[in-house]
């Protein structure tokens, strides 16, 4: 039987520089590698070390002549750790083989050592990293130093003149740093509202050079709310330095305040932090709301998660003392959208008519390109149309105590959203004789930690079957179920699976829990059977889909 190819010679990182890192591997070779020819080509991956999610880079040909092959990573962001690594690929079907021997690098600064950070920022095109030229269509930074052939002190000059021209009446003007006159800024602006009243700031997301001037904005204009609409690294470019700890509970400095973690709560389209905030004996709660599915270049997919993003933050901005602070990566393609849509919903119940283009209008005054792009214009319009013809839909929690849902069966998969996660779920109807080894290459390619079986195996019924083995284990085409571990523990039965494919012979281990009756009338138990899914989940760190098969589907995903 064939084996999955992988290399046991780590990959090198000869060349690092800022914004690039060049990997190079040795050639494939029998005998000395592990797994079976022939070796077609290799698969290169990175990612942010503190990140989860790999990025694959271009495919590479196995070629009989060349016993090394290097590839350049570009675009990547500065002065941040990566992990690297290579996959061989045997000719066929599945061939890819395992992600082994990571290595570890970290890109270098694109600029010198200083202690101010307003220079840092401006520099000549020799220095611009392919991160600052290549930003995405929010950017318009690159404008500023585009064919610029200055020395620096020039074109500081040359951008104090720009910021006293178009923006500097609404510039948000830092305290100076040992009468540093360049100390005061950071790119951000007033932005007022529909009444003429300064209500946000909207900003650049902070860079490493930046990041200590952000937080002195924060803590100057007494900010309570940060709407972040980007993410760290979209399309594999760095778009925001993250400006919070690591993990919850832990502590980072940005010059002279100290940010701790208290709490990363994760929800279907976005996350809340809380950030306690420490400068000297004074110490203040901000609350970091990052959107996470607005895509770099697009709009989301719909308008209503947005809409009740900015629902739920209008409830904690009203008491907060300080202004809105909004940025995305460069703070204006997203963010005026972000904005307009914020200002003008609290008009359609009041106003019979809604000025969007006089809003947009209004804060291009004071913040060049708000609202960017031709389609985020429309999707405002989208978003303030849906406001209109639906209004506000949350149900409170009190009125979903019941529900007469019809149960269907079907025969394709599909993928449900729960209010924390999205894609969450896969629910399919239990498995028919003829679809057991479809069932079970669904659990293995989807990764599913856990199936949530809520009917019982009826002998009457020759479309129930029981898919699973008790003693010895059992081939379903080319899959292998083994049963580990079986016990009662009340109103359901707890299994453990090993589940492994023919053709990757990576063996999975499946969590499978039957519920061992179903009443309507009796909802005490699905909540525990819920309760211990999510422990289970949580004590493996399970981020894949739970797979749902059988009846009232639709219930178990409400009462997640």
């Amino acid at each position: 039987m064939a084996v999955l190819p992988s290399l046991t010679i780590p990959p090198t990182l000869p060349d690092i520089t800022c914004n690039s890192v060049t990997m190079v591997w040795a050639k494939w070779t029998e005998g000395r590698d592990e797994g079976t020819p022939p070796i077609s080509h290799y698969v290169p991956y990175y990612k942010m070390h503190v990140t989860m999610e790999w990025i694959r880079g271009d495919e590479v040909d196995n070629s009989n002549e060349d016993e090394k092959y290097n590839i350049t990573f570009s675009s990547l962001n500065e002065d941040v750790s990566y992990d690297f690594s290579v996959v061989p690929v045997r000719e066929g079907y599945g061939g890819e083989g395992h992600l082994t021997n990571v290595v570890q690098g970290n890109t270098t600064s694109c600029f010198g050592a200083t202690n101010n950070s307003y220079e840092e920022n401006i520099h000549g095109p020799e220095n611009v990293s392919k991160n600052d030229e290549q930003r995405n269509e929010d950017d318009y930074d690159g404008a500023l130093y585009a064919n610029l052939e200055k020395p620096v002190s020039i074109m500081i000059a040359d951008f104090e003149k720009y910021m006293s021209e178009k923006d500097d009446h609404s510039r948000v003007v830092l305290e100076m740093i040992d009468g540093d006159p360049h100390s005061d800024y950071y790119n951000a602006n007033y932005i007022t509202n529909v009444q003429s009243e300064v209500a946000f700031i909207a900003s650049q997301g902070p860079n490493k050079a930046s990041v200590d001037d952000f937080w002195r904005m924060v803590w100057k204009e007494n900010v309570c709310n940060i709407v972040m609409l980007t993410n760290l690294m979209e399309d594999g470019k760095g778009r925001c330095i993250q400006y919070w700890p690591p993990t919850v509970g832990t502590t980072k400095r940005f010059g002279k305040i100290i940010v701790k973690l208290e709490s990363d709560e994760q929800f279907g389209d976005y996350n809340i932090r809380k950030l306690q905030v420490d400068l000297g004996e004074n110490i203040r709660t901000v609350t970091n709301w990052h959107f996470k599915t607005w895509p770099d270049k697009d709009i989301p997919d719909q308008p209503s998660p947005l809409i009740e993003f900015a629902r739920r933050i209008k409830t904690y901005q009203k008491t907060s003392p300080g202004y809105l602070l909004v940025h995305c990566s460069a703070g204006v393609g997203r963010t005026g959208t972000f904005i307009a849509l914020y200002t003008l919903m609290d008009f359609i119940e009041t106003d019979t008519k809604i000025d969007i283009y006089g809003y947009v209008e209004r804060m291009r005054q004071d913040r060049i390109k708000m609202v960017q792009t031709e389609i985020q214009y429309d999707f405002l319009h989208e978003c303030l149309l849906e406001i209109i013809l639906t209004g506000n839909t949350k149900i409170p929690v009190k009125n979903m105590e019941s529900f007469d849902v019809q149960a269907e069966k079907e025969n394709l998969k599909r993928q449900f959203k729960s209010y924390r996660k999205k894609a969450a779920f896969i629910a399919t109807q239990s498995p028919l004789p003829n679809t057991v080894e479809d069932f079970w290459r669904l659990v293995y390619d989807f990764k599913c930690p856990v199936i949530v079986m809520l009917n019982q195996v009826d002998p009457r019924d020759k479309t129930c079957c029981k898919y699973w083995p008790e003693n010895a284990p059992s081939r379903f085409g080319n899959m292998s179920v083994m049963l580990k571990d079986e016990q009662n523990v009340g109103i359901y039965m707890q299994r453990q699976f090993e589940l492994t494919d023919g053709f990757h012979q990576e063996p999975r281990l499946v969590h499978h829990m039957q519920l061992n009756s179903w009443d309507e009338s009796n909802q005490q138990d699905l909540t525990i059977l819920i309760r211990d899914m999510k422990n289970i989940q949580q004590d493996y760190s399970m981020v894949e889909p739970t797979v749902v098969h059988c009846m009232r589907i639709t219930i178990f995903v409400i009462d997640y």
